[in-house]
Formats: structure tokens, sequence, C-alpha cells
């Protein structure tokens, strides 16, 4: 799989695992606040980099604009866990498939390989 450098669940729009094991990222044209791909780290450490105003669900990913981080259920899963979203711009490392389409699809299907796909909102 190429190095793809994903921060939080706000860079990405869909992620696919394939029957082949492939996995195919659809990433956000213009990414927003989401849940940390290591939501068990510190409360103080994603506060810190949290982006200020929007919690995440810490079961489904749901983001919420909030001032305080929510006291009540998740209206999408009924979780009661909220943490600080993230918004790190991040630089991915590997071109999308639109900028290789010649290389990408001979790759796609070999077990442990990853299509990406840019797409706007």
């Amino acid at each position: 799989m190429p190095n793809v450098c994903v921060a939080h669940l706000g860079q990405l729009r869909r992620v696919y695992v394939e029957a082949s094991g492939s996995i195919s990222i659809v990433w956000r044209a213009q990414q927003c606040p989401g849940l940390a791909v290591r939501p068990d780290l510190d409360e103080s450490l994603l506060d810190a980099i949290g982006a200020p105003g929007y919690f995440s669900c810490w079961s489904c990913s749901f983001t919420v604009q909030s001032d305080e981080r929510p006291t009540t259920a998740c209206p999408a899963c009924g979780f009661q866990r909220w943490e600080s979203s993230v918004r790190v711009p991040v630089e991915r490392t590997t071109k999308t498939e639109i900028e290789q389409t010649s290389e990408a699809w001979p790759r796609y299907g070999r077990e442990g390989s990853a299509t990406e796909v840019h797409v706007e909102d």
C-alpha cells in the first residue's frame, strides 16, 4: 500500500475494503474536522490539537459543532463519549488516482494495495 497519511476521519469521504483486501480511499476535496485516527489519545492532547467548537462521537465519528463537550448521547449511534475533533493539515504523500490513472489500475486488486480517488464534496 502506498504511504497514505490520514490524521483524522474528516479528511475522508469514504473508505472501502475491497474483496481482494485492498483499500480504496475517497478523499474529501475540503477536509472538515473529524475524529482522530487514534481517538484513545489522552483527552488533554486531543483538546490541545482539536478544532475549536467541534466534537466527534468516539464510537461512530459523528461530528457536531458545539462550544462545550456534549453530554447527551450521539444522535447517530447513541454512544455517550465525545472527543475533540481534529483539523490537522496533512499533505498526502501519494498521488490521487486521477493524477496517476495509468499507474493505479494495474495495482488495483493486489493484496495490500490502495486506490485513491479525490472527489468534490
